[in-house]
């Protein structure tokens, strides 16, 4: 390789490198601050995927693929929480349902009167 595809390489190696510790940072502090469990289940996928981009740039630099089963098993990993995350969010079973939401009325009576004793319409007071 020349001298000026190195200075290139160098320079695009560092410009990614930089950009990957902003963007843990960020996912970090979106992790930490929340607000909810959603946005934090999103961060820590965040940061796996950027750890899988971290090795794979790391395998640019040194020229081998001893990492490339890490990155396998991170993707997998990087997969399976969120979605183990999503379905313990979403399971009805885990969710509590408010009795006031779901209470039936019951239909007016016949003689226009209401079920709590009021008048209906057109009824006589």
């Amino acid at each position: 390789m020349s001298a000026w595809s190195d200075n290139a390489q160098l320079i695009m190696i560092s410009i990614g490198g930089v950009l990957l510790l902003l963007a843990a940072i960020l996912a970090l502090v979106r992790m930490s601050r929340g607000p909810t469990t959603l946005d934090r289940a999103v961060a820590s996928d965040l940061v796996v995927g950027i750890a899988i981009a971290a090795l794979a740039m790391e395998e640019v630099i040194h020229h081998h693929v001893m990492t490339v089963p890490i990155m396998l098993v991170l993707a997998l990993v990087g997969f399976a929480g969120p979605v183990a995350i999503a379905r313990f969010i979403v399971d009805p079973k885990k969710q509590q349902v408010d009795p006031s939401a779901t209470a039936v009325k019951s239909p007016a009576k016949p003689s226009g009167e209401q079920a709590d004793g009021s008048p209906g319409e057109g009824g006589r007071p």
